[in-house]
This record gives structure tokens, sequence and C-alpha cells, in this order.
């Protein structure tokens, strides 16, 4: 089990390019884990809101991973070239 801490912001880069629209920066706090085993990797996060910009509900975010090289070494595991 892997720990993870992510913080995610979002800020438009030239909000004043078009006059009247404007886009707060909002922020965002991830805390979760991944278990990652030889075939595969399964990951849960808790997205937390840290301003209203953000929303004001908690998400959840997740993540199921194969590794194909490791399931087919003979074919997609192989090495595009060799010497």
């Amino acid at each position: 089990m892997t720990p993870v801490i992510e913080l995610v912001w979002t800020s438009a880069a030239g909000s004043s390019a078009v006059p009247g629209i404007s886009q707060p920066t909002s922020f965002l706090l991830g805390t979760g884990a991944v278990w990652t085993g030889t075939y595969t990797a399964i990951s849960a996060e808790v997205l937390w809101p840290l301003n209203g910009a953000a929303g004001h509900n908690i998400g959840l975010i997740g993540m199921f991973h194969l590794f194909f090289d490791d399931l087919m070494p003979n074919t997609l595991g192989k090495p595009l070239l060799e010497r």
C-alpha cells in the first residue's frame, strides 16, 4: 500500500482576455491509497474542496490498472528493438 496526498488547483491563465467572465482559482485536496500487485494496481482517493470555487461536496475517484507487459510478457512485454 502506498499513501497518496495531492493538491490540485485550477486557475485560468488569461481570464482578463474575455471581458465579463470571471474564473476563480479552485483548490482540491486528494487523500487516498494505492495497492500495487504483480499484475494490477487499484487506488481510491477522496477529493476535499478547499475553497468555494471548488464546490461544497466531497468527491471520490478510483483507478484500476492492468500491467499488460506482465500479463503477456512474450507479446506486449518484449522490447520493440533488440541489439
